[in-house]
C-alpha cells in the first residue's frame, strides 16, 4: 500500500518549511504524524513550540487527526 503524504499548503509561519500528514507503521499499529519540517536553528525553536498549540489545531481542522507531532530540522 502506497502512503503518500497529505501536505498542508493554506498555512504558513516563518520558521516552517513543510508541514503534512502521514502514516507511520511502528509497533505493528498504524498511527497518523503530523510532520512539520523547519530551517531554523534550535535556539528559535522556542517561537515554534509558542504557536505549536494554534498550528497543530489548524492542521487538524485541514488534515485530519493525528496522534503525534515530530519536529524535524530540514537542512
Amino acid at each position: 500500500m502506497l502512503c503518500i503524504p497529505e501536505r498542508l499548503t493554506e498555512m504558513s509561519h516563518p520558521l516552517i518549511r513543510d508541514i503534512y500528514r502521514k502514516q507511520d507503521y511502528r509497533d505493528a499499529r498504524r498511527q497518523m504524524v503530523l510532520v512539520i519540517q523547519t530551517n531554523s536553528k534550535r535556539s528559535q525553536w522556542m517561537d515554534l513550540l509558542t504557536d505549536l498549540n494554534d498550528l497543530s489545531k489548524t492542521a487538524s481542522k485541514k488534515l485530519g487527526p493525528f496522534e503525534r507531532i515530530d519536529i524535524v530540522c530540514a537542512e
